[in-house]
């Protein structure tokens, strides 16, 4: 997963300024985002902001689901924490950068080893 997050965040950071130009040109009253990283322009506009969850619904974090991205079977529980070990030492370094770059313009932190808000959104998915 780490290649991958780090395009993802990489772009997040690349479309940033022409995000908040536009944010600020159009004047929103509510931003949707359908999306796994969040955008500090989005998050500090002064719309309503709500977040789709339709890629993959584990991202809703429920207690008896396997942790996401890990493929691991939802009834049986005995690699669960090896495997957030390792994802954890695996994407620390990338996430602590990306949630110091989220909060520099005024946004909320993001939750420990998430990419997208939770805490101020409205969270909805297929679950």
């Amino acid at each position: 997963m780490l290649p991958t997050w780090k395009t993802i965040t990489d772009g997040a950071r690349y479309v940033e300024s022409r995000l908040r130009e536009i944010v600020k040109l159009v004047k929103p009253n509510v931003i949707v985002e359908d999306n796994v990283v969040c955008f500090p322009a989005l998050l500090t506009s002064d719309a309503l902001f709500i977040r789709i969850i339709s890629c993959n619904p584990l991202e809703i974090g429920r207690l008896n689901t396997a942790p996401v991205f890990s493929g691991l079977p939802a009834n049986d529980r005995s690699q669960w924490a090896a495997f957030q070990t390792e994802y954890n030492c695996v994407h620390r370094h990338l996430w602590h950068s990306f949630n110091q770059w989220v909060i520099e313009p005024g946004a909320p932190p993001l939750d420990d080893l998430k990419f997208m808000m939770y805490l101020h959104s409205i969270q909805s998915g297929i679950v």
